[in-house]
């Protein structure tokens, strides 16, 4: 059985993850695949596979900021800082929903992304200078 999915090492599972675990018996490999509810429980015998991960949902405080890795495709090995923009629930129209804003860079000539061009990111805060 050929296995498609990365192999997650068990102290990086996470409340929620999907895994495929592989037991290796004396005669045969057994496969189940579920969804984690404790992590601090799993044992070290079998090997893990991640299937899938839920994605945390965006802030949606204004004024919010996140750190992201990749926006509109671009990577930032060291990441850059987005704040949270007003928009209305209210319109259809893309450029009326919440975006986030790129801090001191243009990303692929714009200022102003949407969620679905934000990835790998973490939430960040903002403290003075010393």
């Amino acid at each position: 059985m050929k296995i498609d999915y990365p192999v997650i090492d068990v102290g990086d599972i996470r409340e929620g993850d999907t895994v495929l675990s592989q037991w290796m018996g004396e005669q045969n490999i057994q496969y189940l695949e579920w969804t984690v509810d404790d992590p601090t429980v799993l044992g070290t015998e079998p090997i893990y596979y991640l299937i899938d991960r839920p994605k945390v949902p965006f802030p949606e405080a204004y004024g919010s900021v996140i750190i992201a890795k990749r926006v509109r495709g671009t990577s930032f090995p060291d990441g850059v800082a987005l704040i949270r923009q007003r928009g209305s629930s209210f319109s259809s129209y893309s450029h009326a929903r919440p975006n986030w804003k790129s801090v001191g860079i243009r990303i692929e000539g714009a200022d102003n992304h949407p969620e679905t061009q934000v990835h790998d990111w973490v939430l960040a805060k903002i403290v003075p200078a010393e």
